[in-house]
C-alpha cells in the first residue's frame, strides 16, 4: 500500500477534473496582538492570521495569483494592526479549494491519499488538523481490515468541510443567499475551529459575508 501524501501534486492518485488551486503567500511573524483566528474574505480569495505560540503568528493570503494575494494581505493587515515587520520565514505555494468530495478517488489500485491530495482542508485554507484526522482515519481502517469503508469514512468525517466550501463558494459567486442563513453558517463554520474567535471577527466575517452579497445585487 502506497500513500499519496503529496498535497497539490497528488504524483500518485488520478488527477483531479476541473482542480482548483490557488496560490498562497505565508508568513512567520511575531506580534502583541491578543490570539485569535483573523479571516478576511473577497470574492476570488481570502487572507489570515492565527496564532501559534508564543506571540508567534502565522499569516497569509490566497488567491488566484500572488499580486491579488498579497494586495489582500495588505488589507488584513491594515484590518487587524498586524504591521509588516521582519518575519522569520516566509514562502509562496499553493492550496487546493475542493472538498473531499471533489476529490474522489481516494483508493486507486495500491494507493491510497490523505490530506490535501484527497481535500482534506478547510474553505479557508487551513489543512493541518484535517490532515491529521484523515492520517489518524486510515490507520483504523488499516489495523481493522476496513481500507474499503475509507473513502465513506473521509467524506462523514468532513462534511462540515462540504458545508464550508459550499458557503465560501456561494459568498465568492453571484448567488444569492438568505442573510440570516449566512450569519448561522458563518457561526456554525467557526464553531468547528481549533480555537473560538472573539464575538468580534465573527462579526467581521458576517459583515463581510453581507457585503458580498450586497454587491451581488446590485
Amino acid at each position: 500500500l502506497r500513500v499519496d501524501a503529496t498535497g497539490t501534486e497528488r504524483d500518485l492518485l488520478p488527477r483531479i477534473k476541473d482542480d482548483k488551486i490557488y496560490f498562497t503567500v505565508q508568513f512567520l511573524e511575531k506580534h502583541r496582538i491578543k490570539e485569535d483566528i483573523f479571516i478576511y474574505i473577497r470574492r476570488t480569495g481570502y487572507a489570515w492570521a492565527f496564532p501559534l505560540s508564543n506571540r508567534l503568528w502565522h499569516i497569509g493570503a490566497g488567491e488566484r495569483n500572488t499580486q491579488e494575494a498579497m494586495r489582500l494581505l495588505e488589507i488584513l493587515r491594515r484590518k487587524y494592526g498586524f504591521k509588516e515587520k521582519r518575519n522569520l520565514c516566509h514562502c509562496r505555494s499553493h492550496v487546493r479549494l475542493l472538498p473531499p468530495s471533489r476529490c474522489m478517488p481516494f483508493l486507486h489500485d495500491d494507493i491510497v491519499g490523505v490530506g490535501e491530495a484527497i481535500g482534506c482542508i478547510s474553505g479557508f485554507g487551513e489543512g493541518n488538523l484535517p490532515a491529521l484526522q484523515s492520517a489518524k482515519i486510515l490507520y483504523e481502517c488499516i489495523i481493522n481490515d476496513r481500507l474499503g469503508e475509507y473513502e465513506h469514512r473521509i467524506l462523514s468525517e468532513f462534511k462540515w468541510i462540504e458545508g464550508e466550501h459550499e458557503f465560501v463558494r456561494r459568498t465568492q459567486s453571484r448567488e444569492k443567499m438568505n442573510r440570516s442563513k449566512v450569519a448561522s453558517r458563518v457561526v456554525s463554520i467557526f464553531a468547528r475551529r481549533a480555537m473560538i474567535p472573539t464575538p468580534k471577527t465573527l462579526k467581521d466575517a458576517i459583515c463581510q459575508s453581507r457585503l458580498r452579497l450586497s454587491e451581488q445585487s446590485r
